[in-house]
């Protein structure tokens, strides 16, 4: 298989986090032209001399600042990525972060900003892609984590999130399939998304290790080579699929 991204324009959401800068950076040394959007110039200059870095040219790198809570902005970016760098493909989401706690701890700014960050970012950077992508018969992929396919009180706020994430996705996949568009999710373990943090957490997320694939947790290599599968022609049969990059985690059982 050729999992290979010559010729195809990307736009990573959330390029500041550390997994969409992975996502950038990866998909670059695939020869892939990429749109980096995110809230800060400073650091998507950064991210985008690192893409270069890789073997890019600089006018098949974009960075564009981008408010991510204005629908506005994303139906901007997308005409001028369009206008700079072409059709676009693949549009990968990104933006988010992990929080921690139980119904004891839950606030409503707790619940706001889960979904704001997780979800509503995806959901306007997608809506204001679909007609670009439609063109192309493009693909979205969305990232969402394993943990909401498990009851998880540690994480209230973050996995409703992520549950949100999943639903969407399969909506979108129905609705713009007549389109040609594709839209999954890849879902990392928890492991995953703490590896990203700097610094680590304080306490960790202490999830059961009763998956089935009894080996050493995923890695971030391990979620690239899934949304790069996705990304790719190979894939093309592939939409509504939440994957789960999580050792089988996601089907051992209830953690409590």
């Amino acid at each position: 298989m050729d999992f290979k991204l010559q010729g195809k324009t990307a736009a990573i959401i959330g390029v500041e986090g550390r997994l969409g800068k992975e996502v950038a950076v990866h998909f670059a040394s695939l020869g892939c032209s990429l749109a980096l959007v995110g809230k800060n110039q400073s650091k998507l200059d950064d991210i985008a001399r690192d893409c270069i870095s890789k073997g890019l040219i600089s006018k098949q790198v974009l960075a564009v600042r981008c408010d991510l809570n204005q629908e506005s902005d994303f139906e901007n970016i997308f005409s001028r990525i369009s206008g700079q760098l072409g059709p676009l493909h693949v549009l990968v989401n990104c933006e988010g972060a992990i929080s921690y706690g139980r119904l004891s701890e839950l606030t409503p700014s707790a619940i706001n900003d889960a979904m704001q960050v997780n979800t509503l970012t995806t959901a306007m950077a997608t809506k204001a892609a679909t007609s670009y992508l439609e063109n192309t018969r493009g693909v979205v992929i969305n990232i969402s984590c394993s943990c909401a396919h498990r009851t998880s009180p540690s994480l209230l706020a973050f996995g409703m999130a992520m549950s949100s994430i999943n639903y969407f996705t399969q909506c979108t996949a129905i609705e713009l399939a007549p389109k040609g568009i594709r839209v999954n999710a890849v879902s990392p373990s928890v492991d995953v998304f703490e590896s990203l943090l700097d610094p680590p957490p304080a306490k960790p997320y202490q999830e059961p290790r009763k998956a089935p694939l009894n080996q050493s947790p995923p890695t971030v290599d391990d979620v690239l080579k899934t949304i790069t599968f996705l990304a790719s022609d190979e894939s093309s049969f592939i939409t509504g699929e939440i994957i789960c990059v999580d050792n089988g985690l996601h089907i051992a059982g209830l953690p409590f």
